[in-house]
C-alpha cells in the first residue's frame, strides 16, 4: 500500500501537474481502497511493530522518519482510527511484556 501510493503520488506530480481534481479523487480512492476492511490498519500496525523491533537499531534517523512519514500518510487515509488504535495497543502491550 505504501508502494503503491507512492507510485500514484509521483505519477500525479509528474504527469498531471499535480491538478487538484485528481488529487482529490486519489484521495478518495486511497479511502474507499484503505477502509474496505481492517486489514490495513493491521497491516501497518504490523508494520509498525517490525520496524521498531527490528530495523530500528539499524538504520539511520533521516530513513526512520522517512518511514514513518509514509505510514502517516497511509494513516491519514483510515476513517476508523480506534480500529488502529486497538491493534496498536496490543501490541505495544507485547513488545512491554517482551521487554522489546
Amino acid at each position: 500500500m505504501i508502494d503503491l501510493r507512492e507510485r500514484v503520488s509521483s505519477v500525479q506530480s509528474c504527469a498531471m501537474q499535480k491538478d487538484t481534481q485528481i488529487d482529490m479523487t486519489i484521495k478518495m480512492a486511497f479511502e474507499k481502497v484503505v477502509n474496505v476492511n481492517n486489514r490495513t490498519a493491521k497491516a501497518l500496525v504490523f508494520y509498525l511493530d517490525e520496524m521498531l523491533k527490528k530495523d530500528f537499531k539499524n538504520i539511520q534517523e533521516a530513513e526512520l522518519a522517512e518511514r514513518l512519514n509514509k505510514v502517516i500518510h497511509i494513516f491519514r487515509y483510515l476513517l476508523d482510527k480506534d480500529v488502529f488504535e486497538g491493534f496498536y495497543v496490543n501490541s505495544f502491550a507485547k513488545r512491554l511484556l517482551e521487554q522489546r
